[in-house]
């Protein structure tokens, strides 16, 4: 009698275990795609993105969202779909190709044919969402003409911010990411043809 009923406990939490799995909620991945925009420039530039830094709380697979100041929230049901600094590099390689007309775009994932007339180096300081549903991305990068011998790059700061009107809609999220990260990407287009102009001048 006793072993009929261990076996029925077995059962019983067996079932229970599998009613508790299959009523989580299923995991949602997401990535941040390349927007369509016109290009500023046409020319042969070549371009070298040497690195690209995040902070190590953006590292991780699940997204982050801010309850506070300090405080972060990590969503086990809501994660990147690949790892974000690739995402992020492979994201910036196709805007600055377009912005700029050039195919010769170089990241640490991807090599170029020719040598690089400039690079750049981007550190992102922040990238994510507050309670409110406020996006923000605050980021520095440098520039440094390789051809000119110049030793010491040019450092640019960027900070950009806007409002997700459903904080609670990460689909929502990530296309505002996306738009914000777009605009890093045009600010960075814009320096690099104001570089490349001063190092033809000086031809």
């Amino acid at each position: 009698m006793r072993s009929n009923q261990v076996l029925v406990s077995l059962i019983l939490l067996i079932f229970l275990s599998a009613c508790s799995s299959s009523g989580s909620a299923p995991i949602r991945y997401y990535v941040l795609e390349p927007i369509d925009q016109e290009a500023i420039n046409d020319s042969e530039i070549s371009i070298q993105i040497v690195d690209l830094h995040i902070p190590q709380y953006l590292e991780r697979f699940q997204m982050v969202t801010r309850a506070g100041r300090n405080e972060l929230v990590f969503s086990d049901s809501h994660q990147w779909g690949e790892n974000l600094r690739k995402n992020l590099l492979r994201v910036l390689s196709v805007n600055l190709s377009a912005l700029l007309g050039t195919p010769e775009v170089s990241t640490p994932l991807t090599r170029s044919k020719r040598k690089a007339d400039i690079k750049v180096k981007i550190f992102v300081e922040r990238f994510d969402q507050t309670h409110n549903g406020l996006i923000m991305l605050n980021a520095r990068y440098q520039i440094v003409e390789s051809n000119t011998g110049a030793s010491l790059p040019q450092t640019y700061a960027f900070s950009g911010e806007i409002v997700n009107q459903s904080a609670r809609n990460y689909p929502s999220m990530v296309g505002n990411m996306g738009k914000l990260y777009n605009e890093l990407s045009a600010d960075i287009a814009r320096h690099l043809v104001v570089h490349h102009l001063k190092a033809q001048e000086r031809e």
